[in-house]
């Protein structure tokens, strides 16, 4: 429906919009149903600390410059759809590393979190010892 109306007036660009906003309307419908379904209640505080550091996230990132992700970038340069993923990979690493001490340090990571965080790294074998000590860290700004 939405594209109908999109596309012809803005080309890609609405195609873009059209499949972002339809996507949004699909994600809310999911949550609510199957916050329904488990009957249980999303804590609006929490929800609303996810959303501010989603939001200074985005703030930060959008100063990283993208002209590295392009293959255009590297001109003359054997395997540049290498570097350009690997450029993106850095950057989503760079992405959940500062969302995950933005909502640490805004209160958005409970107890809970860091000992799921914990379990999860008791099953990664030579791993387990990073996750440790991050989760320790972690643990000190936990609610």
């Amino acid at each position: 429906g939405l594209s109908l109306v999109l596309v012809p007036a803005y080309g890609i660009n609405g195609a873009a919009v059209a499949t972002t906003v339809a996507t949004f309307v699909l994600m809310v419908t999911v949550a609510y149903k199957t916050l329904k379904y488990v009957k249980t209640t999303l804590e609006i505080g929490n929800l609303g600390k996810i959303v501010i550091a989603s939001i200074i996230m985005a703030l930060i990132l959008i100063f990283i410059p993208t002209n590295y992700a392009y293959t255009a970038y590297y001109v003359n340069i054997p395997f540049a759809q290498i570097l350009a993923f690997l450029y993106i990979l850095i950057i989503a690493f760079i992405g959940a590393i500062l969302y995950t001490a933005i909502l640490t340090v805004i209160g958005g990571v409970k107890k809970t979190d860091v000992n799921a965080f914990l379990k999860l790294g008791q099953r990664l074998g030579p791993l387990s010892s990073s996750f440790n000590k991050v989760g320790s860290l972690f643990m000190k700004f936990a609610k």
